[in-house]
């Protein structure tokens, strides 16, 4: 038997300028669940029965959703650090998945890397994944080389000293000794990653299924697209209001409670929440996320988006590969733009389009065009 510990807090991961500093991660929504619930459901489904998270603020969603089927530590002011000390010491087996920050991936990530613990015999294992991102996106992840002949990692170090062929998944594979070894070694913790990886050089499996890590505000971006992924047909909830001459094609789903207003199109994949309300005359496609009580308002454009908890889109906006956070405010009649011709020439196939980065409980004036890249930091009035 392994037992699953999850360790997230606000000296392990944040996601400002789109939360504040000290929000929790895994209580943000994404597709209308925590971020807890999504691991949660990945470690469960893995077979796994004995499941700890553990960060300092949990949200009451989180516990009424998976309260009864994993152990939850909530930290406080404790650091992150010494609360998965103590998870780990609490954990049933002394087989260890650590899984540090917030990552999302399918019940088969958990099972294969277990399975790949096995065929290596005991030793310590590091989950890895190719490196596909952009240099901005690495910033901050712990990059990692290996020898094949003998399967061991041979390097570690944070993205920016060395370029590295993969990346740390986040999980670490061990006997609860060799893990509280390492959690109770110097150092933030990359700093103990890094240095437990170079120290102890573990065996490896190279995990090249579905794994996003949600390590700033675009990631979400990609992690709705990859989500969406899942989504086939159209789902409409018996309790959503759907206008009989809203257009809705490809795979979009609409939640309970959820209000779609006369003449709406929606082309998927788009993803709207419950209590969500899309107004007349809007245009939703390519990978939106919509999450709950979200107000889109009339004639509104969005693209490619991600629209937090309770957050206001005025009418006759135009949105495009932006992120709003919670209960954060546009305006009517704002413009996001996405495309930086230079950034583009200088960039060439590596240029991703960026639009803005809008904080909880922000809010943009009408009227106001943001520049691609544009961030508005949590409670800030612009301009």
């Amino acid at each position: 038997m392994v037992s699953a510990v999850y360790v997230s807090g606000k000296d392990i991961e944040t996601l400002f300028p789109l939360l504040k500093r000290e929000k929790p991660v895994p209580n943000l929504t994404v597709l209308g669940k925590p971020v807890a619930v999504w691991v949660a459901q990945a470690i469960l489904g893995a077979g796994i029965e004995d499941a700890i998270m553990t960060y300092h603020s949990i949200a009451p969603n989180v516990r009424g959703t998976i309260g009864e089927k994993v152990s939850l530590l909530e930290c406080g002011e404790e650091s992150a650090v010494n609360c998965a000390i103590e998870a780990v010491s609490q954990a049933k087996s002394n087989d260890i998945a650590l899984i540090i920050g917030s990552h999302i991936f399918g019940g088969d990530f958990l099972r294969s890397s277990i399975a790949g613990w096995n065929e290596v015999g005991g030793k310590s294992l590091a989950v890895l994944v190719p490196d596909q991102l952009s240099l901005e996106e690495r910033a901050g992840r712990i990059g990692v080389d290996v020898e094949f002949i003998g399967k061991y990692v041979k390097n570690a170090s944070i993205i920016g000293e060395k370029d590295m062929p993969y990346l740390f998944s986040g999980t670490i594979l061990g006997e609860r000794e060799e893990i509280l070894d390492m959690l109770k070694s110097p150092g933030n913790i990359r700093e103990k990653i890094v240095e437990f990886l170079k120290r102890t050089r573990p065996s490896f499996y190279i995990y090249s299924g579905r794994h996003s890590s949600i390590t700033s505000p675009w990631a979400l971006l990609e992690l709705v697209k990859s989500l969406l992924t899942d989504t086939a047909g159209v789902y409409i909830s018996s309790t959503a209001k759907v206008s009989p001459t809203a257009v809705i094609e490809g795979s979009v789903v609409i939640e309970d409670g959820a209000t779609i207003d006369h003449y709406s199109v929606i082309k998927g994949p788009v993803y709207i929440s419950r209590g969500a309300f899309v107004g007349a005359h809007t245009l939703l496609r390519s990978g939106v996320s919509v999450e709950p009580f979200a107000v889109i308002g009339a004639g509104v454009e969005l693209k490619r988006s991600y629209v937090g908890y309770g957050a206001t889109i005025g009418s006759h906006c135009n949105v495009t590969d932006s992120v709003l956070g919670e209960r954060s405010t546009m305006r009517p009649m704002v413009v996001t733009l996405n495309f930086d011709v230079h950034e583009a020439k200088k960039r060439g196939e590596a240029y991703k389009k960026k639009g803005s980065i809008i904080g909880e409980g922000a809010i943009v004036n009408g009227g106001t065009t943001l520049k691609p890249g544009s961030v508005i930091e949590p409670g800030q009035i612009y301009p």
